[in-house]
C-alpha cells in the first residue's frame, strides 16, 4: 500500500513539472513579436514637371471649299478625289465660249482703233488733220486695249486653280452641271503643316505663354510627339465655358495628321528643378490632414521607421515633389506600401 502511494506521488509530481514546463513555453511564445511587412521606395533628386492634359484636335490652316469666280457650265474637271495637287494646278474649267467670242470681237476692234489712231497721227503731222481728232483716235485705241485686257482677265477666271498644294478631299458637281461662286467645285486640304487646337480654362491664363513646353498624344496613331511648344494663344475668352484656345504647330511630313484627328495635349504648366521626389503612395496623412512619410533605417535584418513631416509641392505620374525640415538624401529608403499599419520607431520587415 505504501508502495502504491509512493508511485502515485511520483506521477503527480511529474505531471506538475510537465504542466509548469508547458506554461513556461506558453509565456515564452507570448513574448514573440511579429513585425509589419512593407515595401520600400527611394528618394530621388530631380526635376519634376507638372502637366495638364486637354482634349484637342488637328486642324489645317489650308482647308477650303474651292469655288469658281465666274458662273456657267462646268466644261471639264481635271482631278479626282484623293489626288494630290500642286499650287496653281488647274482643277476645273468653266464654259467660256461666249467670252471667247467677245474677246475675238474686242481684238478686232482694237486693230481698227490702232489703225485709225495711226492714220490720224500721220494726218496731223502732215498738217491736214487736227490735234483734237488725233487725240480722240488715240483715246479710242486705249479704250479698246483696256476692253481686251478686261475680257482676258475674265477668261482667265474660267479656270479654277489650286490655291495651295494639298489633297482633293471631295468633288461636289459633275461635268456639265452649272457652277458658280455659291457652288463649290471641291474641298481641298493642305497637309504640309497642321495645327493642334485645344481649349484651356481661364484659370491658367497667367501660367501659359507662347513657348510653353507641350507634348501631343495621338491615340489613333499610337504616337507621342515630344519637344513641342505653344505657337499661339488666343486673346479671347469664350464667355460660355470660360476657356481660351491655344495652338501648337506641327510638321506633317508623312501626311498622316489629318483635320479633326483627336489629340491629347499635355501642357507643362509648372516645373520644380532639383526637387526632392518620393513615390506618391509614400505620402501619409494624420487626423489633422498633415502629411508625412516614413524613412527606413537599417537595423540588423530588419528596419526601423522614422516619421518625417513633409509638405507636398506637386504630383505627377505617381511621383510627388516635397519639402521637409528633416534631412532626406537621394537614395534614402522610405516606406512606399504598408505604412497604414505602422507607427514612428516601429521595426518593420521590407519585402523584396
Amino acid at each position: 500500500m505504501n508502495k502504491m502511494k509512493h508511485i502515485l506521488i511520483i506521477n503527480l509530481l511529474a505531471i506538475a513539472v510537465i504542466s509548469a514546463s508547458c506554461e513556461e513555453k506558453k509565456e515564452e511564445a507570448g513574448t514573440i513579436k511579429t513585425f509589419a511587412k512593407v515595401k520600400s521606395g527611394e528618394v530621388l533628386q530631380d526635376t519634376l514637371k507638372h502637366w495638364i492634359e486637354l482634349q484637342g484636335n488637328i486642324e489645317s490652316p489650308q482647308d477650303v471649299m474651292l469655288t469658281p469666280v465666274m458662273g456657267g457650265n462646268i466644261r471639264k474637271i481635271f482631278v479626282k478625289e484623293g489626288q494630290e495637287v500642286k499650287k496653281g494646278q488647274l482643277i476645273a474649267l468653266m464654259d467660256n465660249d461666249a467670252l471667247s467670242s467677245q474677246i475675238s470681237e474686242a481684238n478686232a476692234a482694237l486693230q481698227n482703233a490702232k489703225y485709225n489712231a495711226e492714220k490720224q497721227r500721220e494726218l496731223f503731222q502732215a498738217g491736214v488733220g487736227t490735234e483734237y481728232t488725233a487725240r480722240q483716235a488715240y483715246d479710242q485705241q486705249v479704250l479698246a486695249e483696256q476692253r481686251v485686257q478686261t475680257l482676258s482677265i475674265q477668261a482667265g477666271k474660267a479656270g479654277v486653280y489650286a490655291p495651295f498644294s494639298g489633297i482633293i478631299d471631295e468633288i461636289f458637281p459633275s461635268e456639265g452641271e452649272v457652277g458658280g461662286p455659291q457652288a463649290p467645285i471641291c474641298h481641298i486640304v493642305g497637309l504640309e503643316n497642321v495645327t493642334v487646337t485645344a481649349n484651356i480654362s481661364e484659370s491658367y491664363i497667367d501660367k501659359i505663354n507662347v513657348g510653353t513646353s507641350v507634348r501631343v498624344v495621338l491615340p489613333a496613331l499610337d504616337t507621342v510627339i515630344e519637344h513641342l511648344t505653344i505657337s499661339r494663344i488666343s486673346k479671347y475668352i469664350n464667355p460660355n465655358n470660360r476657356t481660351f484656345p491655344v495652338y501648337i504647330d506641327l510638321e506633317n511630313s508623312n501626311g498622316k495628321l489629318v483635320p479633326n484627328l483627336v489629340a491629347r495635349v499635355q501642357i507643362n504648366d509648372n516645373s520644380y528643378p532639383d526637387a526632392t521626389i518620393v513615390p506618391s503612395s509614400a505620402i501619409q496623412y494624420d487626423k489633422d490632414g498633415n502629411t508625412f512619410i516614413y524613412k527606413l533605417g537599417a537595423l540588423d535584418s530588419t528596419f526601423v521607421s522614422e516619421l518625417i513631416p513633409v509638405n507636398k509641392l506637386s504630383s505627377h505620374n505617381s511621383q510627388t515633389a516635397i519639402t521637409t525640415a528633416a534631412k532626406l538624401s537621394k537614395g534614402d529608403m522610405i516606406v512606399m506600401e504598408g505604412a497604414e499599419g505602422i507607427e514612428d520607431k516601429d521595426t518593420v520587415i521590407v519585402l523584396k
